[in-house]
C-alpha cells in the first residue's frame, strides 16, 4: 500500500499573483490531501507591508532569506531573520512587513 507521501519543488509548481508584490506557489493543500495545513512559497518584492488577518489554523512562517517583521494586534513586535520560524496560534491577528533589503 502506498503511503501517500511525496516531495514537492517550487519549482514544479504554478506560479499566481497574489498581488503585484507577491509572487505564490501553493506547495500543501487539500488538493495533496492535508487535511490541516496550507503551505505557501511566496517571493516577495520589498518593501512590503500586509494588512492585518488571522487564520482558523496555525501560521508557520520559514524565512530562507532576507529579513521581515510580524506585527501583532496590540502592537507586538517579532523579527524574522535569515533562516529563522514564525509560529503564530489560530486566531492571533498579524500582519507581516518586508522592510528594504539590508535593513
Amino acid at each position: 500500500m502506498a503511503s501517500k507521501a511525496r516531495v514537492i519543488r517550487p519549482d514544479d509548481l504554478a506560479v499566481y499573483l497574489r498581488n503585484p508584490k507577491i509572487r505564490s506557489r501553493i506547495m500543501v493543500d487539500q488538493q495533496v490531501g492535508s487535511k490541516n495545513v496550507l503551505m505557501l512559497y511566496n517571493e516577495m518584492q520589498c518593501p512590503y507591508e500586509g494588512v492585518f488577518h488571522t487564520r482558523a489554523g496555525e501560521e508557520i512562517l520559514f524565512m530562507i532569506s532576507g529579513e521581515s517583521v510580524c506585527e501583532m494586534e496590540g502592537g507586538e513586535r517579532l523579527t524574522l531573520t535569515e533562516h529563522s520560524v514564525l509560529f503564530v496560534p489560530p486566531g492571533v491577528k498579524h500582519r507581516h512587513f518586508f522592510p528594504h533589503p539590508g535593513m
